[in-house]
């Protein structure tokens, strides 16, 4: 490292940061860490609790099936992340506004074609990719595609808030989510089963990206759906 520096920078001083900003950053997303890991396996465990095993395995496919439809939101976060963060530091809020309406109208874009698949030629692809026993998963499989494809018309909200400061409203939005998914599962799958637990997971991925527009919203007064910035600047200014 002291090598393939530059001469004129190794004199440079070394910039500290203070830990207690490190630390105020790191406890919320550390807390919506945990969250997401417990989110993703709440309505598994409360499925086998009240079900079979079999009916957990199926759902399992076709949950990490339908993972599929937001891969598209996952790979752009990635890159998106660098700039959400100079953009808001340099308060340049219109381009940044622009490039989350893009990358938004981008995400549901990549969205719909894996959804389209799923919602019409599931059953198929479930014969063909885990055998004819996991054809009954199509109907949680187009509730968790269509849950999925709401998440993904939402944009980076989740990503808007945590590169800019605001971690502890993603963690509220989470904790909210969670508490939904919760209760929805345990009021839905004893009767339900596999529908049940779908459902409940759709409408708690509603509510947190719900939560997480309404902080964008606020704190940076940033529209996250694409579509409906579009429908703004044409018609309404």
């Amino acid at each position: 490292m002291w090598k393939l520096t530059p001469k004129e920078n190794r004199s440079m001083s070394v910039l500290k940061v203070e830990s207690n900003q490190w630390k105020k950053a790191a406890y919320p997303l550390t807390i919506v860490g945990g969250l997401q890991l417990m989110y993703s396996y709440t309505d598994i465990l409360i499925l086998g609790l009240f079900h079979e095993n079999a009916d957990v395995g199926v759902y399992r496919a076709v949950g990490q099936l339908g993972t599929l439809v937001v891969f598209g939101l996952s790979a752009i976060n990635q890159m998106l992340h660098p700039h959400f963060s100079k953009l808001y530091a340099a308060n340049e809020l219109d381009k940044l506004q622009k490039i989350v309406t893009y990358s938004s109208l981008a995400i549901f874009t990549f969205a719909i074609i894996p959804a389209v698949v799923f919602l019409f030629a599931g059953e198929y692809i479930l014969r063909l990719t885990f055998g004819g026993d996991y054809i009954v998963g199509f109907i949680p499989l187009a509730i968790l595609t269509m849950g999925q494809l709401a998440n993904a018309s939402f944009g980076s909200v989740g990503a808007l808030l945590n590169m800019t400061g605001h971690e502890k409203d993603a963690m509220k939005g989470m904790v909210y989510s969670l508490g939904v998914n919760f209760v929805l599962a345990f009021l839905l799958i004893p009767t339900y089963g596999m529908v049940g637990a779908a459902t409940a997971t759709a409408f708690s991925l509603m509510t947190w990206n719900l939560i997480l527009r309404y902080y964008v919203k606020k704190r940076l007064n940033i529209e996250s759906i694409g579509f409906i910035q579009i429908i703004k600047q044409r018609y309404l200014n």
